[in-house]
């Protein structure tokens, strides 16, 4: 967004919420008792969260597998690196999803030749995931496209703003799992009273 529409969007000022209807109370979110440009960046997170999910589809689309899958292969590149592998519980701890899900989805990779299933020398219960070369090939391939499509979206980001962002994406993302738990209490709670 250009600085001047940024600057229309904070003069609307007249008729917004105050403190006392706000949706939050951390009054460091308030300008003057006001929500709106916190609601504003909540719609800007959603915005920039569906956008992020279409650009993995693409990714995903020219990989073959689902956007999960993908970003599965991605994680595993990463975390493994060269390495043995990465253990189920660690790739659903990174991409925060749970076991189970991360379980199935790599199991469809294997299938598909794009990942293997190896003892963990260090946990006899468990494996250790990796990509095969086929994997490693295919990630390979789609790296210029990658790099490309990051070079855009990250486009005018200097180091400072970096390292910013990436600090506060990771406490939003911590976070993130609080809040989701509160808003499920909240929800069970409505459904219990509407039960009766």
């Amino acid at each position: 967004m250009s600085q001047a529409e940024t600057e229309s969007r904070l003069s609307v000022q007249s008729g917004r919420r105050g403190s006392s209807d706000a949706s939050t109370s951390l009054r460091d979110l308030l300008d003057d008792g006001s929500d709106y440009r916190f609601r504003a960046l909540i719609q800007d997170l959603f915005g920039l969260s569906a956008r992020l999910e279409r650009v993995r589809e693409q990714f995903a689309a020219m990989a073959g597998v689902s956007g999960p899958q993908y970003s599965m292969m991605i994680a595993i590149a990463r975390l493994a690196g060269d390495g043995g592998g990465v253990t189920v519980g660690e790739l659903a701890r990174h991409l925060h999803v749970s076991g189970t899900f991360a379980t199935a989805e790599s199991k469809k990779l294997e299938a598909v030749g794009y990942l293997a299933r190896v003892a963990n020398p260090a946990d006899r219960r468990s494996v250790l995931l990796r990509l095969t070369a086929a994997g490693r090939a295919l990630m390979d391939d789609l790296l210029p496209v990658v790099r490309a499509v990051n070079d855009e979206l990250f486009r005018g980001m200097g180091r400072g703003e970096f390292e910013i962002v990436s600090r506060e994406v990771a406490a939003l993302v911590e976070s993130c799992g609080d809040a989701l738990l509160v808003a499920e209490s909240y929800r069970r709670k409505r459904e219990r009273g509407h039960e009766r």
